[in-house]
């Protein structure tokens, strides 16, 4: 007797989930998660679209994604959107927009209030993200970078970007940023729910009407003693001074403060591996003065002033006379006489 094995293979069944990309973005991706963990679509950034049909990117995807939260993304460059609950296995529309996956149909949202911003930073992109202690910062206008404008408007001959405002936004800290790419202007507050026109320059938000502040300017020289093989300075506290993590490389950096106002600045000398990394080797310095500050760094502390080096020693000894006046050892140099220990006599 002859006995046939047949194979067969079981295929999953599959369903589809059309977007309808309305953020503007040139890459994208879907990332799915659970609440345990797991990532069905794949790593974060998640999976390309299958296909294209008419004005959707298709998605096909297996039944047993569900339930699943979604993620779409720019193909994990920085911008993506607030999460998305998908319940139940079948075919979906849905539309990406204004920092959200939403069902295809969904009325648009009324708001109360808007917030114009007239852009004068010169920067290729300009965002607004929103946060306050106890607040989701998706339900305002989600996350990092948060949200962009999409319409302008012009009053008494001023282009403002237009950005819709929840409820839910007052009071709250703005933050105006170039769409997450390394610079930020210092929070603005707001506080009262009404409309608001601000300006925003490269001296930070102010309120449309006000005159542009005028500053102080500082600088602070840094000398590096740390034998690091990498050196930065980081700046926060009144403002971002250098437009986020890690900071700067240079020797000497200008800072500002506004005319008649307070400063202060908390400055992170570190090597950039990474904080908790082994290696992460970091020294503090607080700034609450606006003036020139020379600061010397070593790898266990910066001391405002700066320290004499070796070579600045031998300099000084090989310009100094060594005498024994009355049994002890004295240095005569500039006409000053000084002990062993450098103290003057």
């Amino acid at each position: 007797m002859c006995l046939l094995a047949l194979s067969l293979t079981t295929f999953a069944a599959t369903f589809n989930i059309y977007i309808d990309n309305q953020t503007g973005w040139e890459q994208t991706a879907l990332y799915g998660w659970t609440g345990g963990g797991a990532q069905p679509l794949g790593d974060w950034p998640g999976m390309q679209a299958t296909t294209t049909q008419d004005k959707y990117l298709v998605f096909t995807v297996e039944e047993t994604i569900v339930p699943v939260n979604l993620i779409f993304n720019n193909n994990g460059n920085g911008m993506q959107t607030a999460d998305f609950s998908l319940t139940e296995a079948k075919d979906i529309h849905l539309v990406a927009a204004d920092g959200a996956l939403k069902l295809e149909g969904t009325p648009e949202p009324t708001y109360n209030y808007y917030i114009y911003i007239e852009d004068q930073t010169g920067w290729d992109d300009f965002a607004l993200f929103a946060w306050y202690a106890g607040k989701s910062e998706l339900n305002m206008f989600g996350s990092w970078p948060g949200k962009r404008s999409t319409e302008t408007k012009v009053v008494s001959g001023v282009t403002y970007k237009v950005f819709p405002a929840p409820d839910d936004v007052f009071p709250s800290h703005l933050i105006v940023n170039n769409g997450g790419n390394g610079t930020q202007l210092a929070d603005y507050d707001v506080t009262e729910a009404k409309d608001y026109y601000l300006v925003a320059s490269s001296t930070g938000v102010r309120e449309a009407g006000t005159p542009e502040p005028e500053f102080d300017y500082f600088n602070v020289t840094v000398d590096n003693r740390t034998g690091w093989d990498n050196f930065y300075m980081y700046a926060w506290g009144t403002y971002d001074a250098f437009g986020g993590w890690p900071g700067t490389t240079e020797a000497v950096s200008q800072f500002r403060v506004e005319k008649n106002k307070s400063i202060t600045l908390n400055l992170i000398f570190h090597n950039n591996v990474g904080e908790g990394q082994e290696g992460d080797q970091r020294v503090l310095f607080t700034i609450s003065e606006a003036r020139d500050y020379s600061i010397t760094v070593t790898a266990t502390e910066a001391k405002e002033g700066v320290q004499p080096s070796a070579l600045d020693h031998t300099a000084a000894e090989a310009n100094s006379v060594k005498r024994i006046v009355n049994g002890q050892l004295v240095i005569i140099r500039d006409g000053k006489m000084f002990n062993a220990l450098g103290a003057e006599l």
